[in-house]
């Protein structure tokens, strides 16, 4: 600008925040500009500086008698003028351009035109070179957090890998505690809608998880009864809630008999989440369970028999003085048989562990004449109930059985010793 236009002097400072400034360079001074600078930054401002801060208009021409009197500057050059332009650009104060020109050359309209438009290009170059190290700066840090995502990126899909595999090794380890157990096994949600199913379950129900999954359990379930248990015991939600059915078996005669029951799936909150219930078949339980009731009720009367027996006999001995020898042995005899009768009862009704496997009686089976063994209990029986009239029809000819000749004279002790009581 001094060059061209013939300017004695400039100088140019750059402002930090519209009000202090960072730096000032110039050209054309008799003084070092360095002198300008310290005061410049340190904030000693002269007079024309404040006045062009203060007043906020583009130029100010300096009234060298009013703003002058004290400036530290003012013998730099005594007889020039000076104008002060505002560099800005967007409402944003970019710094200041004062110039210095002799007297004889005359600031006129379209020399002030030309200084603002001079100003208007600079703040607009310092616009534009601040959005440059704006968007320098801005691809520093996107470059930055570049690096940082893709760092990120990776590490998190490391993370993901490694949750994906904790999950399918967890999915895994379910799946084979699933397949390993026994018992079947049905998880439904809130909406009884069948979420998990295990083989057994499959197998027991006559249906596939495949088919069924999402799917209501009154839905999924074929058969009505079942359907209709599941469905309320679901519904009442009760935690520990059992309850037995029946599923058609091998014989049609012997249905299997399953036991169900339901557990609550909670979350953290404590909140009923689903239905956990187990289904396993307990025919086999419920047989020997059966066998039990039916062997304990056989076996209290089959002592009974024998005991009344011994009771009988040892009364007659104890209260009958006229008995021959050859009856008293012949009780004692019976009551000897009687006794040995009772300990076999005995052995049979402790040896509970031969029902809980399912075995029940053992039978010995041999060839046996049914006459005689008809007879000879008959005859006891006559001899301890006098008063009673026993008749007997039996064929002349020996008849043999095959049986066990201990439980077919307990079937017949126990017959006549109802008749006896209650005929």
């Amino acid at each position: 600008m001094i060059e061209t236009r013939g300017y004695d002097a400039a100088w140019l400072g750059f402002s930090k925040n519209d009000k202090t400034f960072a730096k000032v360079v110039g050209s054309g001074f008799s003084r070092k500009v360095s002198n300008l600078s310290e005061h410049v930054i340190d904030g000693d401002y002269s007079p024309c500086i404040r006045n062009s801060l203060a007043q906020k208009k583009n130029l100010v021409v300096v009234d060298r008698s009013r703003e002058c009197g004290d400036c530290f500057f003012k013998n730099a050059h005594t007889s020039k003028e000076a104008v002060i332009i505002r560099i800005k650009h967007a409402d944003r104060l970019f710094g200041l351009l004062a110039i210095l020109f002799a007297p004889d050359v005359t600031a006129d309209e379209e020399e002030k035109g030309l200084l603002r438009e001079v100003a208007g290009d600079l703040g607009f170059a310092f616009y534009n070179m601040e959005l440059e190290e704006d968007r320098k700066q801005a691809e520093e840090k996107l470059k930055e957090y570049s690096e940082n995502l893709e760092n990120m990126v990776q590490e998190r899909t490391k993370e993901l890998r490694r949750a994906l595999y904790d999950t399918e090794e967890s999915r895994d380890k379910i799946d084979g505690i699933l397949k390993s157990v026994g018992d079947g096994l049905i998880v439904t949600d809130t909406y009884t809608r069948i979420i998990l199913m295990n083989r057994a379950a499959e197998d027991l129900l006559g249906v596939r998880f495949s088919e069924v999954i999402d799917r209501p359990i009154d839905v999924a379930i074929k058969d009505e009864t079942l359907r209709l248990r599941f469905k309320t015991s679901l519904e009442e939600r009760e935690p520990g809630y059992q309850f037995d059915f029946e599923l058609p078996g091998e014989n049609s005669k012997h249905p299997k008999i399953i036991r169900a029951r339901t557990s609550e799936i909670k979350d953290k909150a404590g909140n009923q989440t689903g239905i956990i219930t187990l289904i396993c078949d307990v025919t086999l339980e419920r047989e020997v369970d059966r066998m039990k009731t039916e062997f304990l009720s056989t076996a209290s009367h089959q002592l009974r028999t024998p005991l009344t027996s011994i009771l009988g006999f040892s009364e007659i001995l104890m209260t009958r003085d006229n008995i021959k020898k050859e009856q008293q042995k012949e009780f004692i005899s019976y009551i000897n048989k009687q006794s040995v009768n009772l300990a076999k009862i005995i052995n049979d009704l402790l040896d509970i562990s031969r029902i809980e496997s399912g075995i029940g009686y053992t039978l010995h089976k041999a060839p046996c004449n049914i006459n005689e063994i008809i007879r000879e209990t008959v005859k006891h029986f006559q001899a301890s109930h006098p008063k009673r009239q026993f008749d007997i029809i039996l064929p002349k000819d020996p008849l043999e059985l095959m049986v066990d000749k201990d439980k077919i004279g307990q079937v017949l002790e126990n017959i006549l010793s109802n008749a006896v009581k209650y005929s």
